[in-house]
């Protein structure tokens, strides 16, 4: 979930290396991200930043081996999740600007094969 916090919010040095990385892209780049995954080895509630960008949080889902050619069905409290990930710098939740689905698992040098069906963001 892409979240258009204001800058006065963001912290100065995150503020500086956004602005940067807007002037220097073709996307809106939102300031702040909330990312949902799976994993197999961290323990389901684990948050943490990406490695590259603190604009960036993720919160696990899931642990643990996948449940191949099964259905899973997920549903967030997002302005919650939001808040757990970003409450240190506002206490309100920002518009939500876009969504995103997607797999990573180049650092792994692993595969995977996903389908994403019904998606609903309901207030």
């Amino acid at each position: 979930m892409f979240f258009e916090l204001p800058m006065s919010q963001v912290p100065f040095v995150e503020r500086q290396l956004l602005r940067v990385a807007r002037a220097a892209s073709d996307e809106p780049l939102p300031a702040a991200t909330v990312c949902y995954v799976w994993d197999r080895t961290l323990p389901a509630g684990t948050t943490l930043d990406n490695a590259y960008t603190h604009r960036m949080r993720y919160l696990v889902l899931r642990s643990g081996a996948s449940s191949p050619a099964r259905w899973q069905a997920e549903r967030r409290d997002v302005g919650a999740d939001f808040l757990k990930l970003f409450g240190n710098e506002s206490t309100q939740i920002p518009p939500i600007v876009g969504v995103a689905v997607g797999a990573d698992a180049d650092n792994t040098h692993g595969h995977s094969v996903a389908h994403v069906a019904d998606l609903v963001l309901a207030p």
